[in-house]
């Protein structure tokens, strides 16, 4: 019997994809799921470095989403939606 291909998901945050707050994630994925964490590196020692920045997020957002053909993905906003309202 051929075997079911893995699902693609992307997790992609603000800071980078090395960060310590994504381990914990690693320990709840399904085996047939694969995880991508992307890091957009907008955010240096503050999430207040992400004011100003959303239309770059979104773009970003979108240029990787298209470039991995993910079948899905989670966008981390909390931070970038408070600094950047409306």
């Amino acid at each position: 019997m051929a075997q079911a291909e893995r699902a693609r998901i992307a997790f992609v945050g603000p800071r980078s994809a090395s960060s310590t707050h994504y381990r914990s994630f690693k320990e709840i994925i399904p085996t047939d799921v694969q995880i991508d964490f992307y890091g957009l590196e907008l955010a240096g020692q503050s999430l207040f470095d992400l004011r100003g920045k959303k239309d770059t997020i979104i773009q970003r957002a979108a240029e990787l989403a298209e470039t991995h053909r993910w079948q899905a993905a989670v966008f981390s906003g909390a931070a970038g939606e408070v600094l950047n309202a409306g």
